[in-house]
C-alpha cells in the first residue's frame, strides 16, 4: 500500500488530489541515509534452488504430522472475529531489500522470485507488511518482525547488533508477553490483538509535517520501539486494522474505535476543521475515540484500513466507508460524496457493494484503488487505473465502482493483497496472481502488467501458498509444501 516508484516511505498528501506517483521524501535520517545510499549496491538474485533455502529438519516432520490437520482445517468455515487465515506455514519474501525487508539477514538487493525466510522458530499463522518492514504471528502466539525500524516499527531494539549481524535484517522476537491472535502494520507503526482482547501497538504516527507520536499523554514525537497497551476501560476487542498512519479497533459488541492521524478524514469522527494541527491536539488523535455513524445503533463485525480511508461491514452486511476518496477508491463516486475536497469524513454505506453475490469478506487498499474479495471468491475492484493495478486491462479510465475482475472469475480467490501500484490474489489450489506497476515485488517480469498473472518459480512449484501480503517494494507470503 506504498509508493512503488520511490526507495523509501511514501510521504502524505497535503491535497485530496495528488499527482501521478513521484519519488516520494524519506521518514527519518537513518532511512534518508540508506536509500540514498543502497540503489547502488542492488543486484538482482535470481530463482534459488530449493536445497539452498529448505528449513531445517524439525519444520519438516511437524510438516508431515500436521499435514492432514492443516487440510481438514481448511474446509471449516472461519469465523467472523477470528483471523481470515487459519493455516501455518513457513514465509517467503520477494522483491527490493533497502532495510531488510526481506529478512535474509543482509540488505541492497532484490529478489526476483520467493525465497525462504529463515530464523523464525515456529510455522507461522499470519504476517503482515508495513511500508518497509514486516510483522507475523507463530502458532504459539510469538510475534516476530524484521525491516525497517527507525521509528520502533519493530517493537524491539536494533542498534548496538553483535559484530558481523543486522538486526534489522533478520527476524527476531518481538519482547511480547500476551499470546498474539492478530497483527497489522502501517507505515511506521505495528499493533497486535492479544487472545485476552487487549490491543498494544509501537512505532510512530506520522503527518504531512511529520512524526506525531503514539502516546496522547506525552511531548515526545519520538518512536515507540516497546509496546504499548492501549488503555479503554472495560472494553474487550475483537478486531483491529492499520492504515498508513491510522488504527481501526472493534469491540466485542460491534462498536468501531479509531486513533491516529486524521488529515484526509480517515479517523471517521472529527469536522473538517479539526483535520490539522494535530500536534496541538494529540488528545483528540491519539486517545480512542468512537466513529461517528449516522445511525448510532449500528454494530459492527469486521473492519479494515486503506492508506487514507476507512472500511466497516454492519451486522446486516452493509459495508460503509471514509476517509480520501479523490479516486472514488471508497467505491462511492465523486458525484455521491458532496464534496468538494473529494474527502468522505463520516462513514456512508457502499451501495455498490449490496450488489455483490456474496458477503463482503476482504477489503484492501492501495495507491487510489481498492479490491474487495467476497464470500464466493469472487474479486472487485475500482478506483484509479494506470499501470493495471485495476487488473481489468488496459483500459482508459478509472472506474467509480467495484467491477467483477474476469481473469479471475473462476479461480475461487481465498486472499487478496495490495501494494501501493499493484495487486494480488491467492487462489482454493495455493496458486499466486499478481498484477500492476512493474517491478521485483511482483513476482513476474520487468512490465507493467495488466490483468491478473500467475507467478512461477521453482519454489512455488513445490509449494502451495496460503496467503500474501505487500509492502513498499516487496511482498511476503506464507506457503506449505505439496503433499508428496
Amino acid at each position: 500500500m506504498y509508493n512503488l516508484r520511490s526507495k523509501s516511505r511514501n510521504a502524505k498528501p497535503k491535497n485530496a488530489n495528488p499527482p501521478k506517483p513521484q519519488p516520494a521524501k524519506p521518514k527519518g535520517k537513518a532511512t534518508r541515509d540508506r536509500v540514498r545510499d543502497k540503489p547502488k549496491q542492488i543486484t538482482e538474485d535470481h530463482d534459488v534452488d530449493l536445497d539452498e533455502t529448505l528449513p531445517i529438519e524439525e519444520f519438516m516432520e511437524n510438516y508431515k504430522r500436521k499435514a492432514e490437520q492443516d487440510s481438514e482445517s481448511k474446509t471449516k468455515k472461519a469465523k467472523i472475529e477470528e483471523t481470515p487465515v487459519v493455516t501455518s506455514g513457513l514465509v517467503m519474501t520477494f522483491g527490493d531489500d533497502f532495510c531488510g525487508e526481506l529478512g535474509l539477514k543482509k540488505t541492497g538487493f532484490s529478489k526476483k522470485r520467493p525465497v525462504l525466510v529463515e530464523g523464525i522458530k515456529q510455522k507461522v499463522t499470519q504476517i503482515v507488511c508495513g511500508g518497509m518492514h514486516n510483522v507475523c504471528i507463530t502458532t504459539n502466539g510469538e510475534i516476530y518482525s524484521w525491516g525497517c525500524n527507525d521509528e520502533g516499527a519493530l517493537g524491539r531494539k536494533t542498534d548496538n547488533p553483535p559484530k558481523g549481524r543486522n538486526l534489522e535484517a533478520e527476524p527476531n522476537k518481538v519482547p511480547f508477553l500476551s499470546k498474539a491472535k492478530k497483527v497489522t502494520a502501517g507505515d511506521s507503526h505495528s499493533a497486535a490483538l492479544t487472545s485476552h482482547g487487549e490491543i498494544y501497538i509501537w512505532g510512530n504516527f506520522k503527518d504531512s509535517t511529520g512524526n506525531i507520536g503514539i502516546k496522547p499523554d506525552s511531548d515526545s514525537l519520538d518512536g515507540q520501539f516497546q509496546p504499548l497497551r492501549i488503555e479503554l476501560p472495560d472494553t474487550n476487542f475483537v478486531d483491529l486494522a492499520s492504515g498508513i498512519d491510522h488504527i481501526l479497533l472493534l469491540t466485542d459488541t460491534g462498536v468501531v474505535y479509531s486513533i491516529g492521524s486524521g488529515e484526509q478524514g480517515q479517523l471517521g469522527r472529527l469536522e473538517k476543521n479539526e483535520w490539522k494541527e494535530i500536534k496541538n491536539k494529540r488528545d483528540i488523535y491519539l486517545k480512542p475515540a468512537i466513529v461517528k455513524f449516522d445511525d448510532e445503533s449500528i454494530r459492527c463485525d469486521q473492519i479494515w484500513a486503506g492508506q487514507y480511508s476507512s472500511f466497516a461491514r454492519a451486522k446486516n452486511g452493509d459495508i460503509y466507508a471514509w476517509g480520501l476518496n479523490n479516486y472514488s477508491q471508497l467505491g462511492i463516486p465523486q458525484t455521491n460524496t458532496h464534496q468538494d475536497d473529494l474527502v468522505v469524513p463520516f462513514p456512508i454505506q457502499i451501495s455498490s457493494l449490496s450488489k455483490l453475490n456474496g458477503q463482503v469478506e476482504q477489503i484492501c487498499q492501495g495507491q487510489h484503488f481498492m479490491l474487495v474479495r467476497d464470500s464466493t471468491g469472487k474479486v472487485y475492484s475500482c478506483g484509479r487505473h494506470e499501470y493495471g493495478r485495476l487488473g481489468h486491462g488496459e483500459i482508459d479510465n478509472s472506474l467509480e465502482e467495484p467491477k467483477l475482475i474476469e481473469k479471475l472469475d473462476t479461480e475461487n480467490i481465498k486472499c487478496i493483497a495490495t501494494g501501493s501500484i499493484n495487486s494480488f490474489a491467492v487462489n482454493e489450489k495455493g496458486h499466486l496472481y499478481s498484477w500492476g506497476m512493474s517491478g521485483t515485488s511482483l513476482g513476474l517480469g520487468d512490465d507493467d502488467v495488466w490483468e491478473p498473472t500467475l507467478v512461477e518459480s521453482k519454489n512455488l512449484s513445490t509449494h502451495h501458498v496460503i496467503s500474501v501480503s505487500a509492502g513498499s517494494q516487496h511482498t511476503v507470503i506464507i506457503v506449505t509444501p505439496k503433499s508428496d
